[in-house]
């Protein structure tokens, strides 16, 4: 549906009060058109999936991967209800929904980030509430039916940050290719698929997580390794940042393995710095790099990755960390 179609179908339904109603559209995202909604001094936000999506490279998407944000949200709520966004309406037919807008006191934690509020309380919350989403959906056979979304998870996160990333080194691609044909057959709990900074907004100690539309029953290890990925990648930015700030990646991981309730602990540790190292040179040669690393960062990272590729770590992450912090200033500059 275009803008003119949403307006007049969401004016119908009677969510607005008098005509007095704007649209206004939200830049960042790279996924789906977001508008903010204003109306007699209450605001909210619309979002609709894109068949295409805005990056550089081509990268097509089944939009009723917007179903699976609406699911998403509705299913954490019944749980985590102050952790996810509360949705005003939901349209399955046209895939979008509209939900309450946050802005202050709500500030974004990647924003908080990068002008160096890097709280290791806030980040612990990150955690919990990764473990409480993950430990709530352990086998659990309906959430592993309402959310088979391997297609979208394919077509999302495997083909653009590891099939992609492969397919342009040739001495890694069966490493790459194995790791994909794993990820799309491994099935264990709730992923949310994009769990990063960008998707949280922090006020005060809660966390609220946005953008679930990624989310299928899959392996738990992409979502830790995602936000490790982030977390890793802002520690190499700032290495000249205060002491603490470059603790985070540890606590993150330490709190969530503390407040996770799941058998097999260890292999997904395992899996999880296996899978975390390629994520890593995904953000540089993958479809979707990080905007925030200059050429200096971007060579560290290639050759980082070709030192710890071959380095089994097992389920010691303070090993992989010490391995990265050895490393982190090496020819980065």
């Amino acid at each position: 549906m275009d803008l003119g179609e949403l307006k007049d179908q969401l004016t119908k339904l009677g969510i607005f009060e008098g005509e007095e109603v704007t649209f206004s559209p939200l830049k960042g995202g790279v996924s789906s058109d977001i508008y903010l909604i204003q109306n007699k001094g209450r605001k909210y936000v619309l979002k609709q999936a894109l068949s295409q999506l805005r990056v550089e490279e081509e990268w097509l998407a089944d939009v009723t991967r917007n179903l699976a944000e609406q699911d998403f949200i509705h299913y954490v709520s019944s749980f985590a209800r102050d952790n996810v966004p509360e949705v005003i309406h939901a349209d399955r037919q046209n895939a979008f929904f509209v939900m309450s807008y946050y802005g202050p006191p709500y500030q974004n934690w990647k924003a908080m980030m990068m002008t160096g509020q890097r709280s290791p309380e806030v980040t612990r919350q990150v955690a919990r509430l990764l473990a409480q989403i993950h430990s709530h959906s352990y086998l659990n056979e309906s959430v592993q039916h309402q959310f088979d979304h391997t297609n979208l998870f394919l077509e999302l996160r495997v083909e653009p940050y590891i099939l992609f990333t492969g397919s342009k080194y040739p001495k890694w691609k069966q490493i790459f290719d194995t790791e994909a044909e794993r990820l799309l057959e491994h099935g264990e709990a709730l992923m949310h698929g994009d769990f990063s900074p960008k998707n949280i907004l922090v006020n005060g100690e809660q966390v609220l997580l946005l953008d679930h539309e990624v989310a299928c029953y899959g392996d738990p290890a992409f979502d830790i390794a995602f936000m490790l990925n982030h977390l890793l990648l802002k520690r190499l930015v700032f290495s000249n940042a205060e002491p603490g700030d470059s603790k985070l990646p540890k606590v993150f991981w330490d709190h969530y393995f503390q407040q996770l309730n799941i058998k097999q602990s260890i292999d997904l540790k395992i899996r999880t710095i296996h899978l975390l190292k390629m994520l890593m040179l995904a953000r540089v040669d993958g479809k979707s790099p990080a905007e925030y690393l200059d050429e200096g960062h971007r060579d560290w990272i290639r050759k980082f990755f070709t030192k710890s590729i071959g380095v089994n770590f097992q389920d010691n992450f303070d090993a992989f960390l010490d391995f990265f912090d050895e490393h982190r200033f090496d020819d980065k500059n």
